[in-house]
């Protein structure tokens, strides 16, 4: 038997005298491996937002390892579910981020926001950020009233010009 030469007649190699110290080993070992840093950052642009606009926020996650971490999005505190409202939605989360869309956005959207990601034991909370939502969107159109044109600029602002 090759391999075997070192052992003379009746030895054995027991194996559970050399392998057992050396798991004992790797199993400290590994158990001591701290996994790896978890940041997060909420970001979406600044200043008044306008009724009826798209608006989206979005979180992300410098989680490290290989698993997609949770995400949680709340306003002023409260859990914001896809049954909390109809006007905003969440992107499928990634590894690296989530974004939170509002279309349109409403007057009740104003508030404080914040993003918790988990990820093994790991928990983060971002930064808030504020949205404040102001009056009617701003648009330009052309109606016809009474056989004039009529144009609506910067609603709330209505400026009535007739052509």
């Amino acid at each position: 038997m090759q391999g075997f030469s070192q052992f003379g007649r009746g030895e054995s190699l027991d194996l559970r005298r050399s392998l057992i110290p050396l798991l004992d080993t790797t199993l400290f070992l590994h158990s001591q491996v701290a996994p790896p840093p978890l940041t997060v950052a909420l970001s979406g642009s600044s200043g008044p937002q306008r009724v009826g606009e798209s608006y989206t926020l979005t979180c992300t996650a410098t989680a490290g390892g290989i698993i997609t971490p949770t995400y949680q999005w709340r306003r002023g505190g409260t859990l914001l579910t896809a049954q909390t409202s109809a006007t905003f939605s969440f992107s499928e989360a990634t590894r690296t981020s989530q974004t939170l869309t509002f279309s349109p956005l409403r007057e009740a959207d104003t508030g404080v926001y914040t993003c918790t990601v988990m990820r093994d034991s790991l928990t983060e909370t971002s930064t808030t950020v504020s949205i404040n939502v102001e009056g009617e969107a701003l648009c330009s159109s052309v109606a016809v009233a009474y056989g004039k044109f009529i144009q609506y600029t910067g609603i709330p602002s209505i400026h009535v010009h007739v052509l």
